[in-house]
């Protein structure tokens, strides 16, 4: 799975043991075209007739229904079956309690995972993401209280199943736009007068979520247009005209701030000298609005002038914006 959680391949042979194992895959493209044109067929194997066939039968219907068709609504009703089917069956139990985290039925998915475990552990091998499930819900842990509420349930203890809702959660989309509004060379802020050019003192961005291996596409308006693409830790845009070609930045991220630093390229007559490039971007958790910072236009030549000491300094632009996120 990429980091989003969708399915770009199936493992068909691997290679090694943990962590340094390597897997051979084939795309999730070429499977799902299969399975469109194939239907699932009754094998007749070692197993065929017995309770742990039907249940391994019934899971492979909702794993193939969740992870190329994301129809989680009948992959609940499969893994339900397949539990019912064969109790004992530890990977049915493993994908029910993964089905009922992704719907935030978090005491059953913890239930799920901790049968799973006492069945069999190795389930929660490196492929599984061990650390991760072992923190989220407690797994393998056998505290007292936990031994107390074993020993309370009965038997006879009817199984709550999580209920399938109407229609499978749609993964939004997310869409920034912002404009920095105050936006001039820091001399004139001291002098009080305005000397960047009047197409230039507004600049205007939207960002849309691209939704593939974590990538934006931005398209920004100043005194020309300009647009590019990034990604979380890189950004690149080019300028149509105007006074800039391009900007090439590197995005760090802490928590809910992001600061980039990078390089950009000028225009100036004949010439394209290169200028030096900061910003700063905060945004509160659960609020939409953000806000920038940048400081920009910040000449090489004129800095290596200041330190050899030819000049009196360097007349960087700075910009101040507001902005917004938006998931639709």
């Amino acid at each position: 799975m990429d980091r989003n959680g969708e399915v770009v391949g199936v493992i068909f042979a691997k290679e090694g043991m943990g962590r340094e194992a390597i897997s051979y895959a084939v795309p999730s493209s070429v499977v799902r075209k299969v399975l469109k044109k194939v239907e699932i067929r009754e094998f007749k194997g070692k197993y065929s007739g017995t309770q742990l066939y039907e249940a391994y039968e019934e899971l492979g219907r909702g794993l193939i229904k969740a992870l190329f068709f994301e129809d989680y609504n009948s992959a609940i009703q499969h893994a339900q079956k397949a539990i019912e089917m064969d109790d004992n069956y530890a990977e049915g139990h493993f994908f029910y309690g993964f089905l009922a985290y992704k719907y935030k039925a978090y005491k059953i998915a913890e239930r799920e995972y901790n049968t799973a475990y006492k069945l069999k552990p190795s389930l929660f091998d490196d492929n599984y993401n061990k650390e991760t499930v072992e923190k989220l819900l407690n797994i393998g842990k056998d505290s007292a209280e936990n031994k107390e509420e074993d020993e309370d349930k009965t038997e006879k203890e009817e199984r709550t199943y999580i209920q399938p809702v109407i229609s499978t959660p749609r993964q939004k989309r997310k869409v920034e736009f912002g404009a920095y509004i105050l936006r001039g060379y820091f001399e004139d802020y001291i002098s009080g007068s305005q000397t960047l050019p009047p197409d230039d003192r507004m600049e205007v961005f939207l960002g849309v979520d691209l939704r593939l291996w974590g990538s934006w596409l931005y398209l920004v308006k100043n005194a020309s247009f300009g647009l590019g693409l990034s990604s979380s830790f890189l950004k690149v845009l080019a300028f149509y005209k105007g006074y800039e070609s391009l900007r090439l930045e590197g995005i760090y991220n802490f928590r809910s701030f992001k600061f980039s630093a990078g390089l950009g390229v000028l225009r100036e007559g004949n010439k394209n000298p290169v200028s030096f490039r900061f910003s700063a971007y905060y945004k509160a958790k659960d609020n939409p609005w953000f806000f920038t910072a940048s400081l920009e236009r910040i000449k090489a030549y004129e800095l290596s002038e200041l330190i050899e000491n030819k000049r009196g300094g360097f007349n960087p632009l700075i910009g101040l914006g507001l902005g917004f996120l938006l998931e639709i």
